[in-house]
């Protein structure tokens, strides 16, 4: 009975990824769990934004934050439930790449590195370049 309901499942996300048409490229054997979605933030264009691989498991939020962003996951990944991958560049996975349940993937640094105190707001302590001399901060 739970296989077939996880069929059922599956059968329902890949219905919903065709109504995407070629924003999203599905490798054949990904399977496409029951947390999988994908939201766009900004109006998608019609062209390519989500790239997936042969023989994945994903249990993944897919967030694009604008029309330029683009996810390639490669090939026999597993990208756990609860996850969620937030775009607004480029994000590349290989292949043979495992990412646990609850994770929170950015390709951007939207926010500076803060040490929470109890109130709001949080203040900085200091900032990347102060806290490591020979390492940069991407921009």
């Amino acid at each position: 009975m739970k296989a077939f309901l996880l069929r059922c499942i599956e059968y329902l996300n890949r219905a919903r990824l065709r109504s995407l048409g070629d924003r999203v490229s599905l490798g054949e054997g990904t399977r496409l769990l029951n947390g999988f979605s994908i939201r766009f933030l900004a109006s998608p264009k019609e062209r390519r934004y989500l790239d997936i691989g042969t023989n994945c498991t994903l249990s993944a939020k897919i967030i694009f934050e604008s029309t330029t962003g683009s996810v390639v996951i490669g090939e026999r990944c597993y990208i756990g439930p609860g996850s969620t991958i937030i775009c607004r560049s480029r994000i590349q996975i290989g292949n043979d790449v495992t990412l646990a349940w609850g994770i929170t993937l950015y390709d951007h640094d939207s926010h500076s590195l803060a040490r929470c105190f109890p109130g709001n707001p949080a203040r900085i302590i200091r900032r990347v370049s102060e806290a490591a001399p020979g390492i940069q901060a991407a921009r």
